[in-house]
């Protein structure tokens, strides 16, 4: 997710609170904790936390959405590199 996704979804969290009133350093500061998630999974999970929740949202409440639905069952193993020496 880059700093203009993280700003939408402060927009979107203004949207549904109108009294949260983001701070300049808000969009950098959601974008460094929620890393590597898109910005897709984080507007995903934010809908689905305003669906059961009225309040204000932590990047926490998101991180803990996409925690619950990892499932590392579902991962498919991948074979290991076979180095060169190995090969001869």
């Amino acid at each position: 997710m880059n700093i203009k996704e993280a700003a939408k979804l402060l927009a979107t969290i203004n949207d549904v609170i109108p009294s949260y009133q983001p701070t300049k350093s808000a969009a950098a500061t959601w974008q460094r904790i929620l890393g590597d998630m898109s910005y897709e999974e984080a507007d995903r999970h934010l809908t689905d936390y305003f669906k059961g929740s009225r309040y204000l949202p932590t990047p926490y409440d998101l991180i803990v959405r996409a925690r619950e639905e990892f499932n590392p069952d579902a991962l498919e193993p991948i074979e290991p590199p076979v180095w060169e020496a190995e090969q001869s």
